[in-house]
């Protein structure tokens, strides 16, 4: 049996939700207004606006009773799922790994790499822009050429700095943190937090 899908739009801008059901196998059966005026006996995935109100509540209310057995989405989370976004920086810095074996020994030394830094934030709390890429990347960028100085320093792995990046992501975002750190975009360490 072919699966059908009802979308139910926020606003008349809010098309993505058929592309993105039809990409995923879905047969969009019909789109309705914010007033959800339902009139065909669908099953499969009902994705529901926001609740910002009685209009919204009583949509959900008749949805429910008309589709036992629809999966029901709420947009406030992501369309069809739950966002996350992920920006990427370059820099150029050097570091050094203290305690490198004598296979590696060259390690010890300072050398220069072209880091590349992937900084995920997930469990985003709609779709929205709930952070906005460019703040993020301006961010990951300034944190990490703080990082850069101490493991030019100090001595840090990748690890250490996708670690240390993670940890204040955590603190500023207060969001689920994935940092990816990258040595010449061909090796690399990840930190989830």
């Amino acid at each position: 049996m072919e699966e059908r899908a009802i979308v139910v739009l926020r606003d008349e801008g809010d098309l993505y939700e058929q592309e993105a059901l039809r990409d995923m196998g879905y047969e969009v059966d019909l789109f309705v207004p914010r007033k959800m005026a339902i009139r065909s006996e669908v099953t499969g995935v009902v994705v529901v606006p926001e609740p910002c109100g009685k209009e919204n509540d009583e949509a959900l209310n008749w949805a429910l009773e008309h589709f036992p057995n629809a999966q029901f989405l709420d947009e406030t989370l992501a369309p069809l799922g739950e966002a996350s976004i992920t920006v990427e920086v370059r820099k150029v810095g050097f570091h050094h790994w203290k305690e490198a074996p004598a296979e590696v020994a060259y390690l010890r030394a300072s050398h220069r790499h072209v880091f590349v830094v992937r900084f995920s934030i997930e469990d985003l709390s709609h779709n929205d822009r709930d952070q906005e890429f460019h703040l993020v990347q301006k961010w990951v960028t300034e944190e990490f050429d703080a990082i850069l100085v101490h493991a030019e320093l100090l001595g840090m792995s990748c690890e250490m700095m996708a670690q240390k990046l993670c940890i204040l992501g955590r603190v500023k975002y207060k969001s689920s943190i994935i940092c990816e750190v990258s040595e010449d975009d061909e090796n690399s360490a990840m930190v989830r937090l």
